[in-house]
């Protein structure tokens, strides 16, 4: 039985029934899904300008635990899922310097626990390469020729700076 509410009492019972209209029951049986608690102590933090790492405490016998992600902190989608005995997940090939917002649900063979506590993080700013291979020339008494490779692909702009003394 997938997919059941939580605390849900159920009732079964089995029928045995011949070709004609004849049936008895063979028992009746109660039980009640225990659903998992949410996960506790749940922390995002960004380990690079794309990957965020989620981690919580582990629940007992969860069969998995499902990381989901907002933008918004009010529509989630499933970011992923890990194995039970697992109490970290890396959100990868993120945007540099935006906001994700993170909840984690527990899984066991009984039903989906209620989301843990929202989690927001950003991922860190990515700087841009610096250039390289710098010659300054100079072309006469006032004037000097600068170049450099650009290794930065998304750059707003350089700076040059100068100084008399090092």
């Amino acid at each position: 039985m997938k997919n059941q509410l939580p605390n849900q009492k159920k009732y079964y019972r089995a029928n045995v029934k011949n070709a004609g209209t004849c049936s008895s029951i063979y028992s009746i049986i109660t039980s009640t899904t225990s659903c998992p608690l949410a996960p506790t102590n749940v922390v995002a933090k960004a380990i690079s300008s794309s990957t965020i790492e989620v981690k919580w405490d582990l629940g007992e016998k969860m069969k998995t635990y499902i990381i989901e992600r907002s933008f918004d902190n009010i529509d989630f989608v499933k970011a992923g899922e890990v194995a039970g005995t697992l109490a970290v997940f890396e959100d990868k090939n993120l945007a540099s310097s935006k906001k994700y917002y993170y909840r984690v649900l527990a899984v066991n063979e009984g039903c989906t626990s209620g989301a843990s506590q929202v989690k927001q993080e950003s991922t860190a700013t990515t700087c841009p390469a610096p250039p390289s291979n710098l010659v300054v020339v100079a072309n006469s008494a006032k004037e000097i020729k600068v170049t450099f490779t650009d290794n930065s692909p998304d750059e707003l702009g350089f700076e040059l700076e100068w100084s008399k003394d090092g």
